[in-house]
């Protein structure tokens, strides 16, 4: 196994360094908008957590979650509901009726 000497280490490391501040300063914006959006998701989550005006936003948030779940959940139902009307209409005699006799067979 070959050792390095001291000289070697330093020069190794300062190639290190080097490749790395190259990358960052290379990746300055991308950087930037990550810290921004950190910030601003910090900045919020305070407000929503640590505010009484948060509070209310959250309790807000929550009631009109409510209501449009109830609201969207009811659409379905009644959607559910006239689907099966119209298909157990399809499959009754009721559509079967005089206008059957109007078909003509082709076989």
């Amino acid at each position: 196994m070959e050792t390095m000497s001291t000289e070697d280490i330093g020069q190794t490391t300062k190639e290190t360094l080097d490749t790395v501040v190259g990358k960052l300063n290379d990746n300055k914006l991308l950087i930037g908008i990550i810290g921004v959006i950190a910030a601003a998701g910090c900045g919020a989550a305070y407000y929503l957590f640590a505010t009484e005006s948060g509070k209310r936003l959250r309790n807000d948030i929550q009631d009109k979650s409510l209501d449009m779940y109830d609201l969207i959940s009811e659409q379905a139902a009644n959607t559910v509901e006239r689907l099966r009307g119209v298909a157990q209409d399809m499959m009754s005699d009721k559509q079967i009726g005089p206008e059957s006799g109007n078909i003509r067979k082709v076989a």
